[in-house]
Order: C-alpha cells, then sequence, then structure tokens
C-alpha cells in the first residue's frame, strides 16, 4: 500500500484534528483505532500541515524495543538538557536540575508539536512524562494509540478524565475501499477491478488500509488476483477474522524476502530502533532503500541519530511469533555484543544491552550490570534494577550494593539490610565503602535503629585510606546530628571540615549539613552561594557522588524558605516535583516534595493550597514517614486546617502528630510552632505564646536565629509583643534575607500604634509573597487608623487586607487570625450614599446624579464626600473597584 493510499477518505478527521492542535490553549489528540487503521499515515499528514506552516514538529515512537527502557521512546527529550553531554559523563543520573530542564526546553517552544506514535507501546515512566507534558498544556501534542491493547495507567487517563480529546479512526467505508484498490493497482495497468472483486476485497478486509493493501499485494504474488477478459479479477476470499487475516497476508509477504534481509528485519524486532550505521555493520549486504520502498522499514531521524524501525509493529509480532526461543536468544545476544563497543551509544543504550543479555540468557559483565542498574534506579526502575542485580554469579561489593539499594526502594528493608551487610563485607574499594555504609546507614535510620547506623559510619571511617573518602563519611555522620535535632554541633563540625578541604566531593557531602546550619542560623545568604556554587560539581561527580543533586537542593529549598524568597522557593519545589513524579519507586521523594510545597504555601498564605499539599503528603507515602519527617508534615497540615477553620480536625492531628514515632527531629521546632497555632486559633492563645517563647530559648541554644525569628514574630502576631517584642528586635539583626525588614516595620508599628509603619510592613510583607502577614498587617493599621481618628485611612486599609486575603484562597476570607478577628468592619454606606455612589461609578456627574435622583446638587456633593471618607477613597476612578 502506497503513503498516499492509506489516507483516502481522512479529510474531515484532518480538518477535526488541525482544529484540536492548533486551539489557543495547546491541544491534546489522541488518535485511536485497531491495527492498520491508517492512525500513522493521519499523523504524517497532519505532520506535514503543522511543517507547511514553518512550525517545528518531533516525531517519537513506541517500539518493542523501547518497551522495557524507563525513557525509551522519548529519550530524545532529554539530551537538550544533559541527557548526552559529555561533560556529564556516561553514568550520570537524571537529576532534578536535568528534568525540570527537559520540561523547560519544551515549553520554550510552545509552537512545537510533539508526535507520539504508537503509544501503546511506551514505557510507564515514558508514559508518565507525556502525562505531564499533557497536564502542563506547554505544547501541542499528537498520540497514536491501538484499540485493544494495554495502555500504561498514565496515558489512559488522559482520554478517561478528559485532559485530551481523543479521535477514533473507523475503517474506510465501501467506496474509499475502492479508491485505495484503484491506486494500488494503477501501476499494473489501466485495467479497472469489477465490481464484485471490489466488493470482495472490502468485506475480505473489513475496510482496514492495512489489511486492504496486504490482501492485493498478497493476491497479486499468488496470482489470485488476475487480468481477465480486461478487468481484474480475485478468487477465494479469506474468511478468517481480519485479524487472523492481516497476520496471514503479512506473513505470506515476508515469505518472499531474502534470508539477509529477514535476518536484519528480526534483528529490528529485538531491538528496534537501531542506529543506521549499526544496522548495516550488522547486516551489511541488505539493500534498506529497497526494503524502505516494500514498506517493511522505516528511516527516522532522532536526533542526531538516523534509525531504523520496521514499518508496522505487526511485523515484529509475525516475525518474533515465528522465531524458535533458541533463536531468540541469539538475536539479542547479537545485538547486545554490537551495542557494547559502538561509539555512538547513549545512555539507556547500557541498559539496553544489559537487559538484551539477560533475556538472551547470556553472562552479563559485572561492570556493565552495575552501570545499567544504576541506571534503571536513576529513572526510577527499581524492580528493573533488582532484576539486574541478580542476574550476576559475580560476588562484588558494587553488584550487592546495587541489589541492595534496589530492594530498599521497594521497601523490602529487612532484605536490602542483608544484602548491604554482604556488601559492605565484600567492599576492598574506598569508595566502594563509603557509599555502601551510607545506604545501610540511611536504611537502619529509616528503620529508627539510629545507633546502629551511626556505628556503620564510624566503622568504615576507620577502615578507608583516602582522606578524602574519609571526609566524606565524616560529613554522613554530621548529616546525623542534623537528623537528630542537633543543629550546633553539626554546624560546627561541618564548617570545621569545610575550612580543611577544597576537594569538590568533600564539600559537595557538606553542602546540606552546612548550607542549612548556615540558613538556619540566619545566613541564609551565604547557604545559597554555597548551594549555588557546588550544582556543577554536584551534577558532574554524580557518577561518585549519585546523590549530590539532591543534597544541593536540600540545602537551597531551605535556604530560599528561610531567606523569604517565596517564589523561588515554589519554583524550585515544583521543578523538583517533576522529577519526583517520575520516580515511581521511590513514592518518599513525591511526598517530601509535597511536604515542601506545603510549607511553602503556608507561608504566601494560601492556606488551601497547603493543606492539598500536605495531605498528599501525608497520604502519599505513609510507609516511610516521610523520611522521618513525619511530625512535621502532620503538624502543617494541622495549621493549615486550623486557619481554613476545621478546629476538631485540626487538633486531632496535632495529637497525632506527638504520637508519631519519627527518625529526623531535624525540623520539630517548625512542627511545634505549627501546634501553637493550632492552640491559638482553638482559643488558648497564651499558652501558644508560652509555646512559643519556650521553643524560640531551644533554638535560641541551637543557634537557629532564621526559626527563633518566626517563633518570636508569631508570638508577637498572637499579642504576645509586651513579652517577646525585646528579643524580636535582638534577633532582627542576626538574620540576613526578605523576612527581617517587614517584621522590625510590624513590630515597631504594633509598638508605636503607628498605622503608617504598619502599612509599609504590610506592602514588604506582601511584596515577598507572604499575604496572610500582610493582610494581619493591613488589619491592625486600620485600626491604628482608626484610633487615630483617621476614618478615611482606616477604610483604605481594611480594603487592602480584604484584597489580600482574597488572594489567600477561596477560604481565606474565613481564616480569623487574632489580628484578624476584630478587624475593621468594612465601610457601612447609608442606603442614599449607596445610590449615589452607584452613580458616580457610572461615570455620571453630580449634576445628572442631582436630576436623576431630584435632590439638590449640594446634597449629591455631601452624600459623595461622607462615602469617599466611609471607603477610604479619594478619586471617582476608584468608586468601580472598591463597589466590587
Amino acid at each position: 500500500m502506497t503513503a498516499g493510499s492509506a489516507f483516502i477518505g481522512r479529510a474531515a478527521e484532518t480538518a477535526t484534528a488541525l482544529d484540536i492542535l492548533g486551539a489557543r490553549a495547546p491541544g491534546v489528540l489522541v488518535l485511536g483505532g485497531q491495527a492498520g487503521v491508517g492512525k500513522t499515515r493521519l499523523a504524517q499528514e497532519l505532520v506535514a500541515a503543522w511543517r507547511a506552516s514553518d512550525r517545528d514538529v518531533v516525531w517519537m515512537a513506541g517500539t518493542s524495543g523501547t518497551r522495557t527502557l524507563p525513557f525509551g521512546a522519548v529519550a530524545r527529550l532529554l539530551p537538550a538538557v544533559g541527557a548526552d553531554d559529555p561533560t556529564l559523563g556516561d553514568a550520570a543520573p537524571l537529576s532534578a536540575t536535568v528534568i525540570s530542564g527537559a520540561i523547560r526546553e519544551v515549553a520554550s517552544h510552545p509552537t512545537r508539536l510533539l508526535v507520539v506514535d504508537d503509544a501503546h507501546l511506551l514505557d510507564d515512566l515514558s508514559a508518565l512524562l507525556v502525562h505531564h507534558l499533557v497536564l502542563a498544556r506547554v505544547v501541542p501534542i499528537l498520540l497514536t494509540v491501538r484499540s485493544g491493547e494495554p495502555v500504561a495507567s498514565p496515558l489512559a487517563a488522559l482520554w478517561t478524565d478528559a485532559h485530551a480529546a481523543r479521535l477514533d479512526l473507523l475503517n474506510l467505508s465501501q467506496a474509499e475501499s475502492a479508491a485505495v484498490i484503484h491506486e494500488l493497482l494503477q501501476d499494473t495497468n489501466d485495467a479497472e477491478p469489477d465490481q464484485p472483486t471490489l466488493d470482495a476485497l472490502h468485506r475480505a478486509s473489513d475496510g482496514n488500509p492495512l489489511l486492504l493493501g496486504e490482501l492485493v499485494r498478497d493476491a497479486l504474488q499468488a496470482g489470485s488476483l488476475r487480468f481477465v477478459d480486461g478487468t481484474w479479477r480475485w478468487a477465494a476470499p479469506s474468511r478468517a477474522p481480519w485479524g487472523r487475516r492481516l497476520r496471514d497476508a503479512i506473513g505470506r509477504r515476508l515469505g518472499s524476502i531474502t534470508d539477509d534481509e529477514r535476518a536484519l528485519l528480526v534483528l529490528l524486532s529485538a531491538a528496534e530502533p537501531l542506529e543506521v550505521a549499526l544496522l548495516r555493520r550488522l547486516a551489511p549486504d541488505v539493500d534498506l532503500d529497497g526494503l524502505e520502498r516494500r514498506v517493511l522499514i522505516k528511516v527516522v531521524q532522532d536526533g542526531d541519530r538516523v534509525e531504523v524501525r520496521l514499518a508496522h509493529p505487526l511485523l515484529g509480532e509475525v516475525l518474533h511469533d515465528d522465531l524458535p526461543i533458541e533463536e531468540r536468544s541469539r538475536v539479542r545476544a547479537v545485538v547486545a555484543e554490537a551495542l557494547g563497543d559502538w561509539p555512538r551509544r547513549r545512555r539507556n543504550d547500557v541498559l539496553r544491552q544489559a537487559t538484551l543479555l539477560l533475556d538472551a540468557g547470556a553472562s552479563v559483565p559485572p561492570a556493565l550490570l552495575v552501570d545499567a542498574g544504576e541506571r534503571a534506579l536513576t529513572v526510577g526502575d527499581a524492580a528493573l534494577a533488582e532484576r539486574l542485580g541478580r542476574g550476576s554469579a559475580s560476588d562484588r561489593a558494587e553488584v550487592a550494593l546495587l541489589l541492595g539499594r534496589a530492594l530498599g526502594f521497594q521497601h523490602r528493608f529487612e532484605e536490602a539490610r542483608t544484602v548491604l551487610e554482604q556488601a559492605l563485607a565484600l567492599a576492598v574499594d574506598d569508595a566502594v565503602i563509603a557509599h555502601t555504609a551510607w545506604n545501610l546507614h540511611m536504611l537502619l535510620t529509616h528503620v529508627r535503629d539510629h545507633d546502629a547506623g551511626l556505628d556503620v559510619l564510624r566503622a568504615a571511617r576507620a577502615q578507608v585510606a583516602d582522606p578524602v573518602w574519609a571526609a566524606i563519611i565524616e560529613g554522613h555522620e554530621i548529616q546525623h546530628l542534623f537528623t537528630r535535632g542537633r543543629s550546633r554541633e553539626g554546624t560546627e563540625r561541618a564548617e570545621r571540615l569545610l575550612a580543611m578541604h577544597d576537594d569538590p566531593r568533600v564539600r559537595l557531602r557538606l553542602v546540606t549539613s552546612a548550607g542549612q546550619g548556615r540558613a538556619l542560623a540566619g545566613r541564609t545568604d551565604d547557604a545559597l552561594t554555597l548551594a549555588e556554587a557546588l550544582l556543577p560539581h554536584a551534577l558532574a561527580l554524580q557518577a561518585e557522588l549519585p546523590m549530590g543533586p539532591a543534597w544541593v537542593v536540600n540545602a537551597q529549598a531551605i535556604a530560599l524558605l528561610l531567606a523569604g524568597r517565596l517564589d523561588q522557593a515554589g519554583n524550585l519545589v515544583a521543578a523538583v516535583g517533576q522529577l519526583a513524579a517520575a520516580q515511581t519507586e521511590s513514592p518518599g521523594a513525591a511526598s517530601m516534595v509535597g511536604l515542601l510545597a506545603g510549607r511553602v504555601e503556608l507561608l504566601r498564605g494560601n492556606v488551601d493550597a497547603a493543606a492539598v499539599h500536605l495531605a498528599d503528603a501525608i497520604s502519599g507515602s505513609p510507609d516511610d514517614d516521610l523520611g522521618g519527617l513525619g511530625r512535621w508534615a502532620v503538624s502543617l497540615r494541622a495549621e493549615a486546617l486550623a486557619l481554613q477553620g476545621n478546629q476538631v480536625a485540626a487538633e486531632q492531628l496535632a495529637a497525632d502528630a506527638m504520637r508519631l514515632d519519627v527518625s529526623s527531629l531535624a525540623f520539630d521546632g517548625d512542627a511545634a510552632r505549627a501546634r501553637a497555632w493550632v492552640s491559638a486559633l482553638g482559643g488558648e492563645v497564651t499558652r501558644a505564646v508560652d509555646e512559643l517563647l519556650a521553643l524560640a530559648d531551644l533554638q535560641n541554644l541551637e543557634g537557629q536565629h532564621a526559626l527563633e525569628l518566626q517563633s518570636l514574630h508569631d508570638a508577637v502576631r498572637l499579642g504576645g509583643g509586651a513579652r517577646a517584642g525585646r528579643r524580636l528586635a535582638d534577633v532582627v539583626g542576626l538574620v540576613d534575607g526578605r523576612w527581617p525588614e517587614p517584621i522590625a516595620l510590624h513590630l515597631e508599628g504594633l509598638q508605636s500604634g503607628d498605622g503608617a509603619a504598619l502599612e509599609a510592613a504590610a506592602v514588604a510583607f506582601d511584596a515577598m509573597g507572604a499575604r496572610l502577614h500582610a493582610a494581619e498587617a493591613w488589619s491592625e493599621a486600620a485600626r491604628a487608623h482608626e484610633r487615630a481618628g483617621l476614618r478615611s485611612r482606616a477604610a483604605s486599609s481594611a480594603r487592602h487586607r480584604d484584597t489580600a486575603l482574597s488572594a489567600c484562597g477561596p477560604t481565606a476570607g474565613h481564616v480569623r487570625t487574632p489580628a484578624l478577628a476584630d478587624a475593621t468592619s468594612r465601610a457601612e454606606l447609608t442606603r442614599r450614599e449607596l445610590e449615589v455612589v452607584q452613580l458616580a461609578a457610572l461615570g455620571l456627574s453630580n449634576r445628572s446624579i442631582a436630576d436623576r435622583l431630584v435632590v439638590s446638587l449640594r446634597t449629591v456633593e455631601g452624600h459623595l464626600y461622607r462615602a469617599f471618607t466611609k471607603l477610604g477613597v479619594t478619586e471617582r476612578d476608584q468608586l468601580g473597584e472598591v463597589l466590587r
């Protein structure tokens, strides 16, 4: 069947598809239908139309060869942000920075069309990435899927949840089938097929374009479609079901190819796509152009590589079914061997080579197995990593370490502990000792065996000879101090070790402890400077320190929060969330993102968003306790519920938080602050202030001045300024970032009763995105102005209060903190004042208003003067906004 014939009868579908894809909000379309109905052909026509408007297209396809590879089908979306960057090295995993960069790169080409052909053949992680790109609505996306085939759940959700339009292609009508047959026969002679032949071919193919083409070719070759008495006639149509007929027709066509051609197609059926140059090495005597002309293969451009795929997935299925098991294994081994020394291989080719060898039952070199296993863990496929770890008879520590990590990712902790202990006993290389000790320590910490985890690190530090690796292991010990809430001691040790080592590996290991320590102490600028300087090293050294990017991001997120750079913190957490969403074997990562996102939204005053993020965090990973920070998450959720007015549920959660057995105490102080707010919003304000002041004492002892600043300011917000004011004034000078200025203005305004200072504080809070703080300051400014007799200023501040609250979400109007509880009420206008103001807002002059209401001009002027004063406005142009 020619390329043109497959497109007959699709004009209406083409117009509909282009309308969907060209919508103002980037359109997403799923083309569905049975095998051979012409989904790919229609997609090609849509691509041609798209390119005709000088718009770019990226074409990707799911294949049987990439279905077992994480991100196999969409790998070309990753190189633009480092997946093939030689500076990162072949073993460099995909970091949060790389993944978020990929999404930003896609978004930077809003008119580019992404096409994923045969999306039902996508691996789970490719499907998840496509799902998130669809939800982001940054570019138009076109997918094709075969009806009746199992589809990864993230893709199925696109049309079942109405995130994408779905258009299922129907088979051709009898007239359309006739047009296809005419086109297929046009190169033979000018004769026409007779009507019985047209009818019989249409019935035999059910109007399926691919089957129709195969039947015509097969009949011509077999001689059952013959030129008789000036017309074409077909005899003996098959009565088998159309699917069987299609496979039989393809099988007969494959029966006409040479042995060399069949061998090449078999290679593709085992491991498509393959690069043209690699395929020519494996099958040098095969005419690829001839196979493409006969619609058996297709040659496609994938980034900087030209690759060969089977023309249709059914070709691979027929070839695979006809192949003996022993031959399948041999073919996989051949491709794996070719990939092993291929100079242009990509990182996913390492995983591909290892899995092909495993599938072939061949021996996998330990180094290849470990590299492939690390790649599988990087992209979140712990089950595949376990399979690789068990696929070697080697007693190397690196293999046992891989297996232990894969088991740990799957929450099989007892098995993981046994395997990691074996790995540590086998390890002789300092780097392997350090990595294994760290992983075993983390597992023991996770199951609350803290002493045993610390003993593992101490023993490993004594065992290694290299001072760099000894310092890295000491960095692990220092981080353990932070986990147990001993931040002052941890910060002091981290700073001493930083001063002793210039090696980027040591400094990278210390970035979390030193960065967090500096941020907690109020030195947020220093913390961010350290993290930013080490990010390039984190990416370059991932082969040695796979957790490096996570350590940097952790330090950055905490520093941005405590610096009051809330928008940047939110953007960073969202970027990390893109990676966490793809880590299907690491749900704890997604839960940690939810926890940090909830904390950001609480500081922004977005109470509803915070409640949702924190609920997702708690429910998303109950088994691993959010990396040990469960008490923090539950306490923050209680605070959000209390702010929403759900006091009963908030108090229950606060009580639950105290009963949690947690492995990390790093942010227990912030959890206690959140529970104090629950008490305050339940009416126990004095108790809450007492708790906050006691908490500030503990934070002062640990040198956590940034958290101490928040605790003292919260005490002031709850009315404890007389007790906390002097201490707060002292701590303000110890902390950098954006919080100190508005907090100092707020304290000054409250102590002096100066409405202008409170207004300045509100403006500063609002500028940094802390909307609830701003609303409280506006409310207090309104009361200060009212006490001073400045009714117009008071009304204006009250309006700003309401505006700030409206930005905090749908339920924010119900938020009643002590600063808001007795807020100045909205302006009360008399009926006549309201009538006059409404007419003035419509643009009527005072004279026109007087005429319409049949009152004097002086009466209208008097009503307007009083209304302006009550509303806190000075210009008529402001009335429309105020009334709204």
